[in-house]
Parts: C-alpha cells; structure tokens; sequence
C-alpha cells in the first residue's frame, strides 16, 4: 500500500497536521488509526510491525521529554552561577563597545535569552563575564 493512497483517504485535520514539522501524539495516532482503517485485508500489517512504530514513538516522546528537563536543569544552573555573583565585582566584556570593564553584580534576571546580570544598571548576558573578584578592589596608588 502507497502512503499517497492512505493520506489522500484519511481525515482533513490529519493532512494539515502533517504539513507542519513537529509531529505531536495525536497526529501520530490519528495517522496510526487511518493506516489501520485503510490496510489491505487480505495482507493486514502485523503486530510486530505496529508494536515497532508504537515502541519508537515512545522512545521518541521520552527523549524529547529528557531534552527538556536538560533545558530547565541548565536554565536553573545558569541562574544559580548568576546569584552566586550577586554583589561581587566582575570583569565583563561591553556589549556595545567591545571593551573590558569592572563593576559590581546589582541583580540576575532569568528570560527567554538567558541570564542577564545586573552591572551598575547595565543589563549584560552571563557569558560576557571574564573574570570574577572576591571582595572589592584594593585603591592602587600611583607612585610618582
């Protein structure tokens, strides 16, 4: 049996759902429930072969599962690095101008582009920290 011939057979709703590139569980049992409804009855598929799909369907939706409590455990570590800075000098690399600068963690913000820390009132993204200072700074003097 072709694919064609059983797409162009099954329900409206399952047509549109495959156009789109992220198969969610319902697409995939109105799209198992179409092949079985539309199988030739003189060669049905087998069991194995329909215990197969369903086995890798699960392995699927558990892997996508696991990927996404990767995400959160690194969201929640990059936030946990960020507060661990709160209140500490750092050195960062401006954003805008490219150069090296000190100042002091005032606040860590968690959003959808990450990390972002508070420095002096200037908004800078966690990965553009190079260096981190116990304490504060000694004044250096200049000898003449």
């Amino acid at each position: 049996m072709e694919i064609g011939t059983t797409l162009s057979n099954s329900a409206p709703g399952l047509q549109s759902a495959l156009g789109s590139a992220d198969l969610g569980r319902d697409a995939f049992l109105q799209l198992f429930v179409t092949q079985v409804q539309n199988q030739d009855p003189l060669e049905p598929a087998s069991n194995e072969d329909f215990l197969g799909q369903l086995a890798q369907f699960s392995s699927l939706e558990l892997l996508e599962n696991l990927n996404g409590g990767f995400e959160t455990l690194a969201a929640f570590e990059q936030v946990n690095q960020g507060a661990s800075l709160l209140g500490k000098d750092v050195q960062y690399l401006d954003p805008a101008t490219g150069e090296s600068r000190r100042a002091s963690v005032d606040s860590v913000k968690l959003s959808r582009a990450g990390v972002t820390l508070s420095l002096d009132g200037q908004p800078i993204p966690l990965g553009f920290v190079q260096e981190i200072f116990e304490g504060t700074p000694e004044p250096t003097t200049e000898s003449e």
